[in-house]
């Protein structure tokens, strides 16, 4: 019997995981306490704004999360989806925190600028792994990955 040719592999490195859970666990208390998570955040937000900004980065980072476990081409799917709107978020908390602090915010945004670069990089790869298992099924029709 012939082995399968293509295999497709979501990202399960420990360090995503890790800020993955992170993220999550902080839009949860966030959209509950914004103000003891970031100052910046709400300052530069008010109202229902900052709610849903915690919110919207809980559901992104847990949407990721989850593609992340969930196997085959569905997994791929879900985590680009929540890998952009992180990445999102993580732009407008830098964007925020400058906004609010100035330039001199730029070391505090440092690692969630490079967070937000790293999902588009991410984004870029499941894109291009797409297109591979689009290439392999046009050969083999039959498969199922």
């Amino acid at each position: 019997m012939v082995s399968r040719l293509l295999q497709v592999r979501t990202g399960r490195h420990p360090h995503e995981l890790l800020i993955l859970i992170a993220s999550t666990v902080l839009g949860l208390v966030g959209t509950v306490l914004p103000g003891e998570i970031s100052s910046a955040i709400a300052t530069v937000m008010d109202g229902w704004t900052v709610h849903a900004f915690w919110a919207g980065l809980a559901v992104f980072a847990g949407a990721s999360l989850y593609g992340i476990l969930k196997r085959g081409v569905e997994g791929l799917l879900i985590e680009r989806v929540g890998l952009f709107g992180l990445a999102m978020f993580y732009l407008a908390y830098s964007v925020a925190v400058i906004d609010y602090a100035g330039w001199g915010g730029l070391v505090s945004v440092a690692l969630p600028l490079c967070f937000a670069i790293g999902n588009l990089g991410r984004i870029w790869q499941i894109r291009t792994d797409l297109r591979l298992v689009k290439s392999y099924l046009k050969d083999h029709p039959d498969e199922r990955v």
